[in-house]
């Protein structure tokens, strides 16, 4: 929190503000993931390969991530 008040002009950086709305929608990733496809995740023993909703919902997991980092890279930038 300390850090937030000391750098107040952070909150008006485009990039920023696109970081935090990639952060809000990362949190409700695992919400999603929890709420369909973790109710089957007794049956991922049986099969070859992880089922294909899991791994869809990976991507999306992964790009939010990687948008996390460049957007808070950014910040210095704008």
């Amino acid at each position: 929190m300390p850090l937030f008040l000391a750098e107040a002009r952070s909150y008006y950086n485009p990039a920023f503000r696109f970081k935090m709305l990639l952060l809000i929608i990362a949190s409700l990733n695992p919400l999603i993931f929890h709420r369909t496809v973790h109710r089957n995740m007794s049956q991922w023993d049986e099969a070859a390969a992880a089922p294909w909703r899991a791994r869809l919902t990976a991507y999306p997991s992964l790009t939010l991530w990687s948008g996390i980092i460049v957007a808070g890279r950014a910040i210095e930038y704008f």
